[in-house]
């Protein structure tokens, strides 16, 4: 017992060394099942085989799909002994959990995981109902939300759609007056959902997925949540880049501004990966800018795509740096019939 409120003390621990904490975390609930086994103690080692899988879904090194699948194991074992009819609020919560990590799982068969991540909200949506577990069925989903969005194959619209009533019925629980910051997470995500809507009408997707962006920073600011304000600051450039109607011009300097802004949190030190995302998106907008010094802004451009596949190389990122050469060889073609104009009016 003491082992196991020893890991969930490590567990929930804020400071200090975060990979160190949840190592211990594992450690100590490892310990436990030493003593607590399936015919000794069944409930006790289901609830420790949860909590086990909760902290080896959060490690943030070592080969992120083995701690996935330990923590998945885990959870496939607590749910030998939490059944739906013994237990079923732990029942759900193991479920919850057990998707989560196959959502992240980022190996296998990704429809696959995906559908078995949907399944397990669903069924922790069987328990958690808004009635008797409100914030808990917000929870699941806006999880259930997120894998739908993600699902790569099947009908998109038709994902999308779901997530988005999904992203819908947690903002019926999670207000901004009563959670504020899971409010604004779900903003971002209906936000993004929205943005990726193949159908219906285009203008209106974007411009509710604008709105939802701008609440989410409306919590969401830079001093209190950094990376997530950087993260809105993104998406938020992305929607206003592609929005189809109004002001072209002004549209996209609101999304260049975006996008540096996002660009003051995600340095390439300590954030890689988005750094060259963002500057690719940056370089996008500015290429497609058609006012000001059109030179100018592709110049600006071209260094943007340049930055970005200093990140994204051919052998480590194959997908994004054939994107990005793409994008750079536009920008270079723009440039030379530019340049060749003015030469020949000279």
């Amino acid at each position: 017992m003491v082992h196991n409120n020893l890991g969930v003390a490590f567990l929930e621990l804020p400071t200090g060394n975060r990979e160190e904490n949840l190592r211990q975390a594992i450690a100590a609930y490892q310990s436990a099942l030493e003593v607590w086994t399936r015919e000794f103690s069944p409930e006790d080692w289901a609830m420790v085989h949860n909590n086990l899988g909760i902290a080896l879904s959060r490690l943030p090194t070592g080969s992120r799909e083995e701690n996935l699948r330990q923590a998945i194991a885990a959870y496939q074992s607590a749910l030998e002994v939490r059944t739906r009819e013994s237990f079923p609020k732990e029942w759900a919560m193991v479920h919850n959990n057990l998707g989560t990590a196959l959502s992240d799982l980022p190996t296998g068969n990704r429809e696959e995981n995906l559908r078995q991540a949907i399944a397990a909200y669903q069924s922790a949506l069987e328990v958690w109902t808004r009635e008797s577990s409100p914030e808990d069925w917000a929870t699941a989903h806006n999880n259930l939300g997120n894998a739908l969005g993600q699902l790569p194959t099947g009908n998109r619209e038709e994902n999308l759609r779901q997530a988005i009533a999904s992203y819908q019925s947690a903002l019926e629980v999670w207000t901004r007056e009563s959670f504020p910051e899971s409010w604004a997470i779900v903003h971002n995500n209906l936000g993004n959902a929205l943005s990726e809507l193949p159908t219906g009408n285009r203008e209106e997707n974007l411009r509710q997925a604008i709105a939802s962006y701008r609440s989410a920073l409306e919590v969401w600011t830079r001093e209190s949540f950094p990376q997530s304000w950087a993260r809105a600051h993104n998406n938020l450039g992305a929607a206003l880049s592609q929005l189809p109607t109004g002001n072209r011009e002004d549209n996209l300097r609101q999304a260049i501004a975006s996008f540096q802004s996002a660009l003051e949190v995600w340095t390439r030190e300590s954030f890689p990966e988005d750094w060259a995302r963002a500057y690719n998106n940056l370089g996008v907008a500015l290429r497609q800018l058609p006012a000001g010094n059109r030179e100018v802004n592709l110049r600006q451009a071209i260094v943007s795509f340049q930055s970005a596949l200093e990140v994204w190389t051919r052998e480590s990122f194959p997908e994004e740096w054939a994107k990005v050469q793409n994008n750079l060889e536009k920008a270079l073609h723009q440039l030379s019939v530019i340049s060749s104009g003015e030469a020949g009016t000279s």
